[in-house]
């Protein structure tokens, strides 16, 4: 009776154990999908806008995820792990809405003041913050 009892014990530890690694794995894999599948570079652009009064940005997604350690929900800020990545346009559109700033604040405030803090912690001014370090000419 004992024999059996210890039998069924290890195997439903054994079992249990491989289940939590197995999910951990999984997790771990999700967790990195979005930059693995995300292209090296990255020109931002959108539909929301006819034309434009810079040219369009142009960075390195890689050098932002693997260099400087970036986050995907600190660009992607709406983002939870396992959800494809949305469009910053199908929240943030042409004009603010309610509290939704509209697309181009969005974009500037979310690179500018990641840049300048950036810039401060380093002692630098490696990190761009002027509109033509950024924006492509026309």
């Amino acid at each position: 009776m004992k024999k059996g009892l210890i039998a069924t014990i290890t195997v439903v530890a054994f079992v249990a154990v491989a289940m939590i690694f197995s999910t951990a794995m999984v997790q771990q894999a999700s967790a990195a999908a979005p930059a693995a599948d995300a292209p090296d570079t990255v020109e931002i652009h959108s539909s929301v806008y006819t034309k434009y009064k810079q040219g369009p940005v142009e960075f390195s997604h890689k050098e932002h995820s693997e260099t400087y350690k970036v986050k995907c929900a600190q660009c992607h800020h709406t983002w939870k792990e396992g959800e494809p990545v949305k469009k910053c346009e199908d929240c943030h559109k042409e004009k603010k809405e309610g509290k939704t700033p509209k697309l181009e604040k969005a974009f500037h405030d979310n690179c500018k003041d990641c840049h300048k803090a950036y810039n401060k912690a380093q002692g630098s001014k490696d990190a761009p913050t002027a509109c033509k370090d950024c924006h492509a000419k026309k």
